[in-house]
């Protein structure tokens, strides 16, 4: 299952191999000039556009499947790994550690906007950080001890969406102040999410619903 790199606008692709071919690319974030790329089977990969080649960037990290990464404006580099805890890299990802934000395993994914930056944790819950990861908010009561699954920022604004499981117990979640909290915008759940400037799209096991802005899917 190889990296897919288009250099022309997704007019054509080309394929770069991880350097475990059983690995799967999970996530990539767009680095400087370069990429960063998280993988199923453990570990970060930084790939270098121009040349398409890929080296490990995971000093440190630990060995288990990397949901998400993001980089925040100061530089740092967060990771969401499934099995183990929020990991960063203040190197560019020359080497990694664990910060002391917030010691749950399992995370699930992350996201970044600019001014917030927020985790969903597999065992339920959400920490949402106003300063680039120095400090946290650990939010846990009603619907934020859900599962949150997965997150979409809604581009050049302050809308981001949640999907916290598949469960009519778990809500779908939208957020108007960049994640700083969110309200229940529908009373059903989704794996994943993806949105645009005027449209939304979230996934369950069985297929895609669109949405325009809150409506009802």
């Amino acid at each position: 299952y190889p990296l897919k790199l288009s250099k022309d606008g997704g007019q054509t692709w080309q394929s770069i191999q991880l350097p475990q071919i059983n690995y799967l690319a999970y996530y990539a974030i767009k680095a400087g000039n370069d990429f960063l790329v998280s993988s199923s089977g453990g570990g970060v990969y930084r790939v270098t556009v121009s040349s398409a080649t890929v080296e490990t960037a995971d000093n440190g990290l630990k060995a288990v499947p990397v949901n998400a990464v993001v980089k925040t404006s100061s530089g740092n580099v967060f990771a969401a790994t499934r099995y183990s805890y929020i990991n960063e890299s203040t190197d560019n990802c020359s080497s990694w550690s664990y910060p002391s934000l917030y010691n749950s395993t399992g995370v699930n994914n992350v996201f970044y906007n600019g001014t917030v930056m927020g985790f969903g944790f597999d065992a339920g819950g959400y920490v949402s950080s106003l300063d680039n990861g120095t400090s946290i908010q650990n939010h846990t009561s009603g619907y934020y001890s859900s599962v949150f699954e997965d997150f979409a920022v809604v581009p050049g604004t302050s809308t981001v969406y949640a999907c916290t499981g598949l469960s009519n117990y778990h809500p779908f979640l939208k957020s108007t102040n960049y994640g700083v909290s969110f309200d229940s915008i529908a009373p059903f759940g989704f794996y994943m999410v993806a949105a645009g400037p005027t449209k939304l799209f979230a996934s369950d096991y069985t297929g895609i619903a669109e949405g325009h802005g809150d409506t009802a899917f």
